[in-house]
């Protein structure tokens, strides 16, 4: 098999988020026949390069602050010769990229959105930014449907993006047995008349805790009694704590932070709730739907595609704590709903399939590595070169029926 060459990821650092976990998954998985994957950390390492496969080298160049010259350092260190492809990992590696293009000419460019921090209205100077980065790159790559119209109306053409979802590994995130479902629940504390919603996020602003404790707050004299367990850390930590506790709610609500056992966390819970004011295509939620759980969700980003539209679970109004509330009240007390919801949720997740996600990527990369300049510079006047989008449950079903 001819030699592709070398993929060069970009990231800021591999420090425990989505996208940065499902890097990890994704280089441990793509096939190693005639193309090499490398990661580059602009920052600090991080604590997830621990799980990179062994073949996967990481060069880590400790930038500090707001580096110009850090894409620079990594053109130098990386071998010209053997580097023909970099995917930048994040808005905040798309200038690194394009400066490692400068000392690379000849290496295409993708550069990967993964959302926005904060929702709309965008600063001026970051439209600026997103618009003549595009221009300066391959393609533009993105998770999902949502992600691609807001890089649209930011000024990037439609037919210079590709949309590649995100996958779950279904083996690890999957439903447990009642008799072992008790046991996790037992060994947590978990009352079993006690319906337990987790939050899985890291505590920070776009992440909506905010809302969540005023969900919670508007729950505590609820019949049905509802224990909120938010798994992640972050920033925000101790503030979160300290409004839980004002609001009296520390017996209602438990702070985990960080945790590996995040599979049997949520195998022994009741629903998953996502309360995020911006999202792309949610991790959590594609965790929590493979597990069985069923999700309340804010309709941002692509929450109501996972969703199916409500049949896995409900959608509410961004930064609505009321209607949240009334979501997860509903969820709580309508048993055999909530049981169609978790059904709902199982069938839903087998249409994004860790396997498929890598063989999406694996696809992706190979194509445009094989396509000549000269078709490269036509996808981007008329369709693109690559592309998927996320199957419907009908579609599904037909294939799976075809199998």
């Amino acid at each position: 098999m001819a030699d592709l060459g070398t993929v060069v990821h970009l990231v800021s650092t591999l420090e425990g988020g989505g996208v940065e976990r499902t890097l990890v998954r994704l280089l441990s998985g793509l096939p190693r026949r005639g193309l090499r994957h490398r990661l580059v950390a602009l920052r600090a390492a991080g604590s997830l390069v621990a799980q990179l496969p062994d073949h996967i080298s990481c060069l880590a160049l400790d930038a500090r602050g707001r580096s110009v010259t850090a894409g620079l350092r990594a053109a130098r260190r990386i071998p010209r010769d053997t580097v023909r492809l970099i995917h930048a990992r994040g808005i905040g590696a798309w200038t690194d990229a394009i400066l490692m293009r400068l000392l690379h000419p000849r290496v295409r460019v993708i550069l990967g959105f993964h959302g926005l921090e904060a929702p709309e209205p965008i600063a001026r100077s970051l439209r600026r930014r997103i618009t003549i980065a595009s221009r300066l790159a391959t393609r533009v790559a993105c998770p999902a449907e949502s992600s691609r119209n807001l890089l649209i109306r930011l000024g990037v053409p439609a037919n210079q993006i590709d949309v590649l979802p995100n996958g779950v590994d279904t083996a690890r995130f999957s439903p447990a047995s009642e008799d072992r479902r008790r046991t996790l629940r037992a060994a947590r504390g978990w009352a079993e008349d006690r319906c337990v919603a987790v939050c899985v996020a890291s505590l920070t602003p776009v992440k909506g805790h905010d809302l969540l404790i005023r969900a919670a707050d508007a729950l505590r004299n609820d019949r049905s009694p509802v224990e909120f367990v938010l798994i992640g850390d972050g920033p925000l930590r101790q503030c979160l704590e300290a409004e839980a506790r004002r609001r009296g709610l520390s017996n209602t609500i438990s702070f985990l932070g960080s945790r590996d056992d995040v599979p049997d966390l949520l195998r022994a819970a009741d629903l998953l709730v996502c309360p995020s004011r911006s999202e792309s295509m949610c991790n959590a939620i594609l965790e929590g739907l493979a597990s069985g759980l069923p999700v309340v969700a804010a309709d941002v980003g692509d929450n109501r595609l996972l969703l199916d539209h409500g049949s896995a679970g409900l959608i509410v109004p961004p930064e609505d704590p009321t209607a949240l509330a009334g979501a997860i009240q509903t969820i709580v007390t309508d048993e055999p709903q909530r049981r169609a919801f978790a059904r709902a949720a199982q069938r839903r997740a087998s249409t994004f399939s860790e396997d498929a996600m890598i063989a999406r990527y694996d696809a992706y990369y190979r194509s445009l590595l094989r396509s000549s300049p000269i078709t490269l510079l036509k996808a981007q006047s008329s369709e693109a070169c690559f592309s998927t989008r996320i199957p419907t449950p009908q579609e599904c079903h037909v294939s799976s029926s075809a199998d």
